[in-house]
């Protein structure tokens, strides 16, 4: 059994930079920590060894320099994978700086991660799709923590024929948005209440909410959350949820707000 676990990141976002602080955080205190210890390790155990990006504001910049947060990390951010459009937002900023499929194979064999995590931007399914694969060549396992659908029965098949695990799809924040509407729709049945429908409208400034306005994007992502949430009601109801503007000034912030609409036997409640 090894003594570490390496990961790689594709995409170094809100989510990255918050993922390296809490590395870091943890280290000396696991307060707050939903699972302290999994299958023998520790948040101590867990090593970031390479990560990967096709901003050029960010490639060739150490991580310390680039992060949302204060963080001890000398780590360069490498070129990363693109075989999506250009998104228009950066068009605007300088296009994109990006390596090739080879070399990223080449990359990830050199340094030999157990796992490599997606985090690229939302809407990037091609991309998404040929980080799994340069994952499978080179022999790591892969996370998929986007909602690009790259989890299927050929995938986990040829990631299990070389003894390794790929999963995934998208991931949901240990108290964001998304799981504060489920953990309240559940609360609200539990109550006795019918739920006739449900609403959950996210406001955010980060460049992944920017991406998201893009109509297709929105549309999809909207669809996978919308479907995350109404697992936690045994019966059909009128839902939506997913993000529905960009305001610049909330930075790495988001605004959720939810609107139910409800019953019980007496009559309508709200």
């Amino acid at each position: 059994m090894p003594d570490q676990i390496k990961i790689a990141i594709a995409g170094f976002g809100s989510v990255a930079s918050t993922l390296i602080k809490g590395l870091q955080f943890y280290k000396s205190s696991t307060e707050g920590l939903w699972h302290p210890k999994l299958a023998g390790f520790d948040i101590t155990d867990v090593v970031v060894t390479d990560i990967y990006d096709i901003d050029p504001s960010k490639v060739g910049k150490k991580v310390s320099v680039v992060s949302d947060y204060k963080v001890d990390s000398d780590l360069i951010i490498q070129p990363g994978i693109l075989e999506d459009p250009i998104s228009h937002n950066f068009a605007q900023t300088g296009g994109v700086k990006s390596t090739s499929y080879q070399d990223m194979v080449s990359s990830l064999k050199k340094r030999n991660p157990d796992f490599l995590i997606n985090l690229i931007s939302s809407g990037m399914d091609k991309s998404g799709e040929k980080y799994s694969k340069a994952a499978l060549e080179a022999g790591c396992s892969f996370f998929n923590a986007t909602s690009s659908k790259t989890v299927n029965d050929q995938t986990r098949s040829a990631f299990s024929s070389k003894g390794l695990m790929i999963l995934g799809d998208d991931l949901m924040s240990q108290f964001g948005g998304t799981a504060f509407h489920r953990g309240m729709m559940e609360f609200i049945t539990h109550r006795g209440i019918k739920i006739e429908k449900a609403y959950q409208l996210d406001v955010g400034g980060n460049k992944d909410t920017q991406n998201t306005m893009a109509e297709e994007i929105r549309e999809k992502k909207r669809k996978i959350k919308t479907e995350s949430i109404s697992v936690e009601i045994p019966y059909p109801f009128k839902s939506t949820a997913g993000t529905t503007e960009y305001a610049e000034q909330l930075g790495n912030s988001r605004v959720s707000k939810r609107i139910f609409g409800l019953y019980n036997r007496d009559g309508f409640v709200s």
